[in-house]
This record gives C-alpha cells, sequence and structure tokens, in this order.
C-alpha cells in the first residue's frame, strides 16, 4: 500500500470533501485517482481549529489492484452519488439551488456572493473532469443547504439546524466528559497507575455506554481524549477541586470559630527527597474536630527556620491566617519540639504567643515501651524472636512449606504475622499468632536443624531460645501488656480523638496494667509446656530459683512501664485530667487557674469569675459533660453559644488540641503507595493531587447502600471537577 499525506483544508461548512490528486507511476505511463469523502459533522469539529490538525495518512491501493476506468465513468459516476445534478446538452445544474432561484427564494446577496454557479451559471461540459469535485464543494456549500431546507417542505431551516446541532454536541460532549470525570476519579481513589490505566478504562466504559463508544469513535483524528496527557489533565481537575474543597471547610470553620490546629512532620519518600507533610485540625459545622490533609511539599532544609517557612508559606498559599493558630502536634524530634529555637517557638513567636503544643502522644507511648524493654535482655531477645520467626520462615518456601504440612496435620490454619519495625505495639497480633503455633513451630525448627538443611544454626539458635520455659512465660506477659496497651494506642491514632476522650482512656489502662498478675501469668506458661511435654516435645523447665528471678525481673519490667507511662503521659496531661474529672463528678469548683494554662488560654480574675458563674449553671445541666457530642453542641449551638460564652471558648480548645499526628502519619502511608519504585517517576504536583484525592476525596457511592444525599453530593463534586477541566481549552 502506498501512503500519500494530503494536507487537511481548514473547514468552512459542516460537510466537506477532500481530494487527492493523481500520482504518476515510477515509469509515468499511468495514474492513479483517489476520491476520499470525510463527513465531518458540527459535533466533531466544534471549537477545533482543523489548521492544527495533523497530517491525514491515507492509503492507496497499488497500481497492480487498479483497473483503467472507461471514458466518461466519473461523470455517470458524480451524476449517481450527487442526485441533485441535472444533465442537459450544454453542461449540468443543481435541480435544488435551480429550483429555489426560480421561485425567489435565494437573496441577492447569496447570489452575488457565490456568483449563481450550479444555478445562474450552468457547469460546463468541458470541466466534466473536474464534476465530481466541483459538485462536492457545492453539496457542502450554505447555499445548496440553504436551498435544499427551503424547498423541501419537512426540513427546518439550516439556521436552526446549525443551532440544533451545535447545542446537542455541546450536551453530548458535556455528558461524555462527565462519564469521564468519573472514571479517572475511580482510578485516582484506588491509587491505581492512571497514565497506564486510562485507556482500558475508557474502552470498559465504551462497552458498558454503546453512545460513549460511537461517541469515541467519531471523534475527530486529533482528539487527545485517549492520551495519557488527557488523565494527567483529570488528575490536575480532580486534585484542584479536592484542595479546593478542602480549604474552603476549613476556612468556613474559621469564619465560625476562629481557630484551628496544624500538625506536620518530616519523611524521606521512595526517591530519597524530603517531603513535610501539612495537615490541620478544624471544626465542622455540627462543631465536630476533623483533621484535614493539605499538602505535602519537597524540602531541601530540615531546621527548624527552613521549615517554619514552608509552614507560613503554606497556610498563606491556603488563605489561612497563621494568627488563628492555636494549638499545633509534632513528634519529638528535636526541630519540632525544641522550646526555644524549635518549630513550636517560632510558631509562637510569630503566630500565637499562647500557643498550645502537643507532643505526639503515640510517639510517647513508644518511647515508653522501649525504654522499659531496654532494662533487661531476656525480655528484648522474646520480642526480637517475633521478627525473627518470621524473617527465617518468609524467606525460604521450603522451610514455610515444612511448617504449614505440620500445621495441617495438627488441623491449625495460622499465618506468621510480620511485626512492626518502628512500632512496638504492632507486636500484639504477631505475639498471639506465636502462641498459638508454638507446638508447630518447635516441630519445624527441630526438623530444619535435624535435616541439615540450609541455614540450619539458625534454626538451632531459634529452637534454643524458642523451647525455654522462661521465654514462653515472657511472650505470655508481653502480649497480655500490649492488650490494653493497643487499646490505648487504638483510641489516641483515632481522628476524632480528643482530650477528653483520651484522660478516661489513659487512666483505664493504668488500671488494667496494675491488676495484672505475674503469679498467675507463669502458672499459665508451666501448663503450656506441660502440654507440649505430653506431645513429645523438649522444653527446658525453670528452677524454683530461676523462678524467683524472673518474677523479680518481670515485676521490675511492669514497673518500669508504668513509670515510663505515668512521666510521658500521666505528668503532662495532669491539669487537664483534673478538669476532666471537675466535668465528669460535676463538681461545685474548678481550678480554672491550672486548667486555663494548660490550654494556653489568659488566665485573668475576671475571666475567672465569668467562667465560675458558667459553670454553676452548666453542672447542673442533665447532660454528659465529658461527652464530645455535648461538648460540639456546647460550641456550635446558638442558644448556648450566647448562654456560655466563656464555656464555648474553653470547649473550642479542648476540641481543637490534638493528641497525636497520626494523621500526618497516614498521609505518610499513602504517599508510599502512590510514590513506588513502580511509580517513582510522578512529579511532586502529581503526587501531591493523588495524595490529596486518596485522603480527603469523596468516596464513590455505594449502589446499594448510598443514600440520595450521597449520590447527589457526589453528583455535584464531579460537576465542579468537570467545570475545572473546561477552564483549559482541549482537542475532544
Amino acid at each position: 500500500m502506498l501512503q500519500v499525506k494530503v494536507k487537511m483544508k481548514r473547514q468552512k461548512t459542516i460537510q466537506q470533501f477532500f481530494h487527492s490528486k493523481a500520482s504518476k507511476t515510477n515509469e509515468g505511463k499511468e495514474h492513479i485517482k483517489n476520491q476520499e469523502y470525510i463527513n465531518m459533522s458540527s459535533e466533531g469539529s466544534s471549537g477545533i481549529s482543523t489548521s492544527e490538525q495533523p497530517e491525514a495518512q491515507i492509503q492507496l491501493p497499488t497500481e497492480e489492484t487498479v483497473s483503467p476506468k472507461p471514458k466518461g465513468s466519473s461523470r455517470s459516476l458524480s451524476v449517481k452519488v450527487f442526485p441533485f445534478i441535472q444533465v442537459t446538452k450544454d453542461g449540468y445544474w443543481c435541480t435544488s439551488c435551480k429550483k429555489a432561484y426560480e421561485e425567489g427564494k435565494l437573496p441577492n446577496a447569496i447570489i452575488g456572493k457565490s456568483g449563481g454557479a450550479w444555478f445562474v451559471k450552468l457547469i460546463s461540459k468541458a470541466n466534466a473532469d473536474k464534476l465530481r469535485e466541483k459538485a462536492a464543494k457545492h453539496q457542502a456549500s450554505g447555499v445548496h443547504q440553504h436551498a435544499e431546507s427551503l424547498i423541501s417542505p419537512l426540513s427546518k431551516p439550516i439556521s436552526e439546524v446549525l443551532n440544533e446541532a451545535v447545542k446537542n454536541a455541546g450536551d453530548t460532549t458535556q455528558f461524555m466528559r462527565t462519564n469521564m470525570a468519573v472514571a479517572s476519579y475511580f482510578l485516582f481513589k484506588q491509587e491505581m497507575p492512571h497514565t497506564t490505566n486510562w485507556r482500558p478504562m475508557l474502552s470498559v466504559l465504551s462497552l458498558v455506554h454503546p453512545e460513549v463508544e460511537h461517541w469515541f469513535r467519531t471523534r475527530p483524528a486529533n482528539a487527545r481524549y485517549l492520551s495519557p496527557r488527557n488523565s494527567t489533565d483529570w488528575l490536575e481537575a480532580c486534585g484542584a477541586t479536592v484542595k479546593d474543597s478542602t480549604v474552603e471547610k476549613v476556612k468556613n470553620s474559621l469564619t465560625t470559630f476562629k481557630k484551628f490546629a496544624y500538625m506536620a512532620d518530616e519523611c524521606t519518600d521512595a526517591n530519597g527527597h524530603q517531603v513535610l507533610s501539612h495537615c490541620v485540625r478544624y471544626l465542622d459545622v455540627k462543631g465536630r474536630p476533623v483533621d484535614a490533609f493539605l499538602d505535602v511539599q519537597v524540602i531541601e532544609n530540615t531546621s527548624a527556620a527552613s521549615v517554619t517557612t514552608h509552614i507560613l508559606e503554606e497556610l498563606n498559599a491556603c488563605q489561612l491566617d497563621p494568627k488563628q493558630m492555636a494549638a499545633c502536634a509534632f513528634d519529638g524530634a528535636a526541630n519540632f519540639s525544641g522550646r526555644h529555637g524549635g518549630i513550636q517557638a517560632l510558631l509562637r513567636e510569630k503566630c500565637n504567643p499562647n500557643l498550645s503544643y502537643t507532643h505526639c502522644r503515640g510517639h510517647l507511648l513508644e518511647l515508653a515501651l522501649v525504654r522499659a524493654a531496654e532494662s533487661s535482655k531476656d525480655i528484648k531477645k522474646a520480642i526480637h524472636l517475633m521478627s525473627s520467626l518470621y524473617s527465617f520462615f518468609s524467606k525460604s518456601p521450603k522451610r514455610l512449606n515444612i511448617l504449614e504440612n505440620i500445621e495441617n496435620t495438627l488441623g491449625l490454619k495460622f499465618k506468621l504475622v510480620q511485626p512492626g519495625k518502628t512500632r512496638w505495639l504492632s507486636h500484639e497480633r504477631s505475639l498471639a499468632v506465636v502462641l498459638k503455633l508454638l507446638q508447630p513451630l518447635l516441630l519445624a525448627l527441630e526438623s530444619i536443624y535435624q535435616d541439615g538443611m540450609d541455614l540450619s544454626s539458625e534454626a538451632g539458635g531459634l529452637l534454643l531460645l524458642l523451647r525455654s520455659e522462661k521465654t514462653i512465660a515472657i511472650l505470655s506477659l508481653v502480649s497480655l501488656l500490649l492488650k490494653p496497651l493497643g487499646s490505648l494506642n487504638n483510641a489516641i491514632q483515632a481522628s476524632a480523638t480528643t482530650v477528653v476522650d483520651l484522660c478516661p482512656a489513659i487512666e483505664a489502662t493504668f488500671g488494667s496494667i496494675r491488676e495484672l498478675s505475674i503469679e498467675k501469668v507463669l502458672e499459665e506458661a508451666k501448663t503450656s509446656v506441660q502440654k507440649l511435654t505430653n506431645e513429645g516435645i523438649y522444653i527446658e523447665s525453670l528452677s524454683e530459683e530461676d523462678k524467683k528471678c524472673l518474677l523479680r525481673q518481670l515485676k521490675k519490667y511492669i514497673d518500669l512501664i508504668l513509670k515510663n507511662l505515668q512521666q510521658r503521659l500521666l505528668d503532662s496531661t495532669q491539669p487537664l485530667r483534673s478538669f476532666y474529672r471537675s466535668l465528669s463528678y460535676k463538681t461545685p469548683t474548678v481550678e480554672w487557674s491550672e486548667a486555663l494554662p494548660a490550654m494556653e488560654l489568659p488566665c485573668d480574675q475576671d475571666r475567672i469569675e465569668n467562667l465560675n458563674t458558667e459553670w454553676n449553671i452548666v453542672r447542673r445541666m442533665n447532660e454528659n459533660l465529658t461527652s464530645t457530642s455535648f461538648l460540639s453542641s456546647l460550641v456550635a449551638r446558638p442558644d448556648l453559644c450566647a448562654l456560655f460564652p466563656g464555656m464555648k471558648e474553653v470547649g473550642i480548645h479542648l476540641l481543637l488540641l490534638p493528641v497525636t499526628t497520626a494523621t500526618v502519619e497516614r498521609s505518610f502511608s499513602s504517599l508510599n503507595r502512590i510514590l513506588c519504585s513502580e511509580r517513582s517517576r510522578l512529579l511532586p504536583d502529581h503526587v501531591n493531587e493523588l495524595m490529596s484525592i486518596s485522603i480527603e476525596g469523596m468516596e464513590v457511592p455505594d449502589t446499594r447502600e448510598a443514600t440520595e444525599d450521597e449520590r447527589i453530593a457526589f453528583k455535584k463534586f464531579i460537576n465542579r471537577v468537570v467545570q475545572n477541566y473546561n477552564k483549559k481549552p482541549r482537542r475532544m
């Protein structure tokens, strides 16, 4: 097949014909004529400059497949293709235009502009070789179409036809863009690679909607709706919509409550760059605390001054007043938590001198466990055993198959759980599984050791450590300890947890740990050892002297945990816990001189007197004063706000005080899922947009369980996405 490049002409009317001239063969004897007719609808060409369209590639049959046409065949074929042609002895007329002209329906302006060809002046037979080209041009002209609309009683005027075509084309394009917006948003929300899955997603959409498939097939060749770049355009539109919606909610909250809290942290992404994540806490229209992700930035310098500058720039870019920042929460890094040169100190200096700083309680809880475990080598070895067992079996299919076969024989169906590398509280599930799989683990390790397989020496070391009554007792105690601590950690990391929620959780955790009986733990460990011995498994038992030593060691371990928790959690929250007890028991008086400084609120005599007056009324209300719902109604209900303005300010601070930076940590988890080794070439702006959609974007309404309000809200969101997408002109 020969390839002939034909430059597409500028489209002036609805329909247009393109003609390619004959090309000579290498010998210059025979010619090949090619006629191509392309029907361009106004829908496809609306808003498109054809001067920008690429050259069309037209495939012509080779000379060997074309037989010479007999003389006169071109004129006969033209009359068949264009039925409006009237053949006379002198030339050719257009029956439609001639009839309209004779009836006086064609304006003189149109006649003068066109010269009257085909209806005033006939086309001479001398130009018969160009008859098809001239007829095609005339059929596409506005004069001919206007004449056709005038002589046909069933047709509408051409102006109405054009207006309807443009309107229908616009409605159809809007409908198709809405479908593409939903399809692209699904990819972004599910954190799927959008550039590689964009065209397959549109193919699936075409299979579901036949009208979508027809629309895709009738698009111009230079339309870019299938290109990966178009999926990126949708990403930018979706990301901008989600970010604007989040910022708008925060700004609306500031209009009502005048305050917000800020959280941040930094980490290293998959490309080795330092990134800073910005999150805020605000109150919604009902006064409920909400954590929101704002942005993630690549930074070059992690010094306190540089990070503070980035924080202020981000807040200003979102049009959030830094002076309205009431509280902030960071981890224990020196550049964040430093009292003199840290970020919290610089923010207090530049934004709000009464800024309240919270050290993440989740980090404090983790530090308390790590510090307590350092007191005993035996406890550290027993806890480290979880990671060693998982690594030993998971890295070898052969060893794992041995363990699974033994489990199947014993009727057990458990899987080893990998403990976290940086979070000791994640060992709870791993410990529970190891205690349930003690028998198959011991049998598998002994089998591998005796068979002399790969790493048999490592299997022997793990076997010596695991088949000890001391190790089993330590694992049992740590498992019991991690249950209440894990519950406390879950309460801390919940996105809506407030200070008033945290106080009872801390006290309940302390009570659970104090009630632990080490003697009972040792008795249960002895029972487990006896069962394993009855099954023929050798376990190294403890002597009475060793039991006494282990008892003292475990008691010291528990005392250290309580002491570290006391220093890190109880002491720092003592004034707030006292205020919580006043709310809980509705005491006649409240120590405002301690509670207000703990919340970084002004503590003058007039304020204390006003608060005492309001408290005497509030404590007599038949409500649970420690519940978040009551505090939310206290700060959001107009009647309560008018009655208790001082308590409203206290309630706003209690609800806004962040207790953790878990929201920031979750944003890093999203970052690691999006920017991974398989997608390491994503631009920072696109990573930021994908994270915003993943964290803050609306959920796609469920087919069965979604309410009508959720469906309407999602449709409004998609319409805003399409509006953002339409702001940039595109070839569609």
